[in-house]
């Protein structure tokens, strides 16, 4: 059970760390594609599209070799870095999908008050944007959470996270020790449980919001 605590921490750590990179980076890169115009957004715009149909797999052996020549494999940050990777364009093209639906009055009457473009992202079409962040947030949280082959390739050791852990725990639940297997599942899933529960108000009404909206 010792390992069990070390690798949900390290999930933890792995999947907080990734949340915030989309997160941030998501909202920004959402907001400028949305309601800024410059030259080649819709091809920049259009690349985030192409990275979110390609399967992750074909990433992986390129993102091995660039690791060991980093000295990122087997550490935290060589997970966070291609889980912030993977989860980004999916985060772009929610809240980009959120920006671009919101009436321009808004923006023009908080230009008229004064405020500028970090004052008008921040205080204005940020918090407006909520049901998307909370979407982004679930997708982020549940994916990087249960991810199995890239924690399992890229942090074979002590750093690895719960979703490959369980299945060293499995090799020694051979010696009858179900029991504690099933607890360490269902610990397991309650971060997901909860996260889900926290934010499924927001995440159900921006669901509505873009069928209402579509």
């Amino acid at each position: 059970m010792n390992n069990f605590v070390n690798y949900f921490k390290n999930s933890v750590v792995i999947t907080g760390l990734t949340l915030l990179f989309v997160l941030v980076l998501s909202a920004l890169a959402g907001y400028g594609f949305g309601r800024i115009k410059f030259f080649g957004s819709n091809l920049l715009f259009s690349l985030v599209l192409l990275a979110m149909v390609l399967p992750f797999t074909t990433y992986i052996i390129p993102i091995y070799i660039m690791e060991v020549k980093l000295g990122l494999l087997n550490t935290k940050m060589g997970l966070v870095l291609p889980y912030a990777a993977m989860f980004l364009p999916l985060g772009i093209f929610i809240m980009r999908g959120a920006f671009v639906t919101m009436p321009s009055e808004l923006e023009d009457a908080a230009r008229i008050d004064g405020c500028n473009e970090w004052q008008l992202f921040r205080k204005i079409m940020l918090p407006i944007a909520k049901p998307a962040l909370a979407s982004t947030t679930i997708f982020t949280f549940i994916s990087s959470w249960e991810e199995f082959m890239y924690a399992l390739v890229l942090t074979p050791s002590q750093h690895t996270t719960l979703s490959v852990g369980i299945t060293y725990l499995k090799e020694e639940g051979a010696s009858w020790a179900y029991g504690s297997l099933s607890a360490v599942i269902v610990l397991g899933v309650l971060p997901v449980l909860a996260v889900f529960v926290m934010l499924q108000k927001n995440f159900i009404e921006g669901l509505t919001d873009g069928a209402l909206k579509g």
